[in-house]
């Protein structure tokens, strides 16, 4: 068992205590059965994405960072292949902007630009 994972389900329920929320309400705040909350807290489970994550940060007043027990090489490794993805990401998205651009009048590129703010904007929204 990851030591690492063990602490971060110690942090999570002595949190959840501190709280005075039971798991049955931190379940139902995060849209999780409580079999899954018991694991969490008892380092049994690993399955974090970044929705998760954020829900559980708010719910219980967190930080992301005091949710990581210990810095690793690990952990910096995976940090790093993330940015290196989302990197990627942008600069195609970019190019694929630039190419429009080029392609397109002005008032289809605004029209595209506005669609894609307001995109954003509700993506923000549903993850805040």
């Amino acid at each position: 068992m990851n030591v690492g994972i063990i602490e971060l389900g110690e942090i999570i329920k002595n949190k959840r205590l501190e709280l005075n929320y039971t798991t049955e309400m931190l379940a139902k705040e995060l849209n999780k059965s409580t079999g899954f909350i018991n694991n969490l807290e008892n380092g049994k489970t690993d399955a974090f994405n970044i929705n998760l994550l954020s829900k559980l940060c708010n719910t219980l007043n967190l930080s992301i960072p005091s949710l990581i027990p210990q810095y690793t090489d690990e952990f910096d490794e995976n940090l790093r292949n993330s940015l290196k993805c989302t990197n990627k990401s942008i600069l195609e998205l970019s190019d694929n902007l630039i190419l429009v651009l080029k392609s397109t009048d002005k008032q289809s590129f605004k029209l595209l630009m506005d669609k894609l703010n307001t995109e954003i904007e509700y993506f923000n929204k549903l993850y805040k």
